[in-house]
């Protein structure tokens, strides 16, 4: 039997969000129309958050056409790439209203029941807002060459086949008539693009034959709708003839485990070049807290009663960014780590798993001028000695990443994936552990660098001072690698106190402030 052309698996799960007559649609076309996906608030909320990104405002008509550059072909005096111009796109991909999009229940119901798995990653995609054609705006009226025509954002030439099971999307923020430039499609070409491709002869697998738009259909749509097609159907957004911009978003989503969508390839990964980079989505269960633990890095959330955790929570995220890194004071986000695999751990279940890691445990307020008492032996043994009564042994700054073999960090997915998003900012991260039982104690100091503390079980007290505060801290020379330490005793009444550090909730500690 000749391989398929396109890859489309044999549904075997059953429907949670969608109903059977919309998976037929789907089977039968290749594109879907769900209406009400997204609530008329977050509609609204993010048309304005890129009518204020492209420079418009709604009651002045000149606004919408002050861009006029080619996003692909043209270039800014800084050498940069214009953010928006007559094709429509618009190059805004994490503002807090697309991440509450991505984040959205339904959208991640919808793509799952068509890939048949709640594994999922989410493509960090980018925005649309298009003019209507104006005479008095001639540059408006030509898109450019790649949207003037229909188009394909994955290869489908013959050498690639099978074509893998992709999925694109786009969530209409405003009711969208054909006549506003609603997305067209050829409906039902993966049933057909074996034998299309053979009858038409050499072609590109990514430029769309013109003889293709003829068959191509508008897909409108009311406001709220989450629009999907199959990668494979040959699309583009029509001409906006109509009196409004066209004011929308792109989102998709792609399966973790890709070998069954690709036909097969475990080594393929399942892209889409358009699409922006991949965040990961993934199932991970509710934690319940009972000892102290606190781990160094970043944030994370899962809204309750939700089976998916989007690794990075872009609203939170966002302001606790512009108020910490943008900022020289510390910044809370609150429950943002909820439900990540390290709020899972306990002294028990780590040493049931890493009883043999070899740990450097202090015995005493090691900041503090005077002797320092530390201990090496496996961590069974200090986690036995955790639950003597009375003990206070305390594991600081252990690094994850060398103290855990390679194939047991699957605990450390969401800090990982944190540390790559802080690099993109020119960030470096470094995850640690610390551990100790009720009464331990972290002497006051300063690091050189900014921290993120992260309370896994428990809850913990912390101080804070600022800088200018420190001449009055007894500072002592214990260290002398970047980080100063105090002799005074910071439980008495001080300003600056921040009491009841609770599981799940990340602090932002600026680089310089004792604590």
């Amino acid at each position: 039997m000749a391989e398929p052309a396109v890859v489309f698996p044999c549904r075997t799960w059953p429907l949670k969000t969608l109903t059977e007559e919309q998976y037929s649609a789907w089977e039968q076309n290749g594109y879907l129309v769900v209406p009400d996906v997204i609530s008329p608030t977050l509609c609204r909320r993010t048309a304005d958050a890129i009518y204020a990104f492209v420079g418009a405002t709604r009651d002045e008509r000149e606004s919408w056409y002050r861009n006029t550059l080619d996003i692909y072909t043209d270039t800014l005096p800084d050498g940069k790439k214009p953010h928006h111009g007559p094709c429509g796109m618009v190059q805004m991909s994490h503002h807090e209203t697309l991440w509450a999009i991505r984040q959205e229940p339904r959208v991640h119901g919808v793509f799952a029941d068509l890939y048949g798995t709640e594994a999922l990653y989410v493509t960090t995609d980018r925005a649309h807002f298009k003019a209507p054609e104006d005479p008095a705006f001639p540059a408006w009226s030509d898109p450019g060459e790649v949207h003037r025509n229909l188009h394909w954002d994955i290869e489908t030439s013959e050498a690639q086949w099978p074509v893998p099971f992709a999925i694109q999307g786009i969530v209409y923020l405003e009711d969208t008539p054909p006549e506003l430039g609603s997305l067209r499609v050829v409906p039902g070409f993966h049933h057909r693009l074996g034998e299309w491709s053979k009858s038409f002869g050499e072609r590109s697998g990514r430029e769309c034959p013109l003889e293709l738009i003829d068959e191509a259909i508008h897909v409108p749509g009311s406001a709220g709708s989450l629009v999907l097609w199959l990668s494979v159907l040959p699309h583009g957004p029509s001409r906006n003839i109509g009196r409004v911009p066209r004011v929308s978003a792109y989102v998709a989503m792609l399966p973790v485990d890709a070998a069954k969508y690709t036909g097969g390839d475990p080594e393929m990964a399942l892209s889409m070049a358009d699409a922006g980079l991949p965040v990961m989505i993934c199932r991970c269960p509710r934690a319940e807290s009972t000892t102290s633990e606190a781990l160094g890095s970043g944030s994370g959330h899962q809204r309750l009663g939700l089976p998916f955790l989007l690794v990075i929570l872009w609203d939170r995220w966002q302001r606790a960014r512009s108020r910490f890194l943008g900022s020289s004071r510390p910044a809370t986000c609150r429950g943002s780590a909820l439900r990540w695999s390290c709020c899972l751990w306990t002294p028990t279940s780590l040493a049931a798993e890493y009883g043999t890691l070899e740990v450097s445990v202090s015995h005493g307020i090691e900041e503090t001028t005077g002797r320092t008492v530390k201990s090496a032996m496996p961590l069974a043994s200090f986690a036995q000695m955790l639950a003597a009564e009375g003990s206070t042994p305390y594991l600081k700054q252990l690094d994850l990443e060398v103290a855990m073999p390679l194939e047991q960090q699957r605990h450390l997915r969401e800090l990982q994936t944190l540390e790559v998003a802080l690099t993109w900012w020119g960030t470096s991260v470094r995850t640690y552990l610390w551990m100790g039982s009720a009464g331990c104690i972290t002497g006051l100091h300063n690091d050189d660098e900014d921290n993120f503390l992260v309370q896994c079980q428990g809850t913990k007290r912390v101080c804070l001072f600022p800088p200018e505060g420190h001449g009055q801290l007894y500072v002592n020379t214990k260290y002398d690698s970047g980080t100063r330490c105090c002799d005074v005793d910071v439980f008495n009444p001080v300003p600056w106190c921040k009491d009841g550090t609770t599981q799940s909730e990340p602090v932002g500690i600026t680089g310089g402030f004792k604590h």
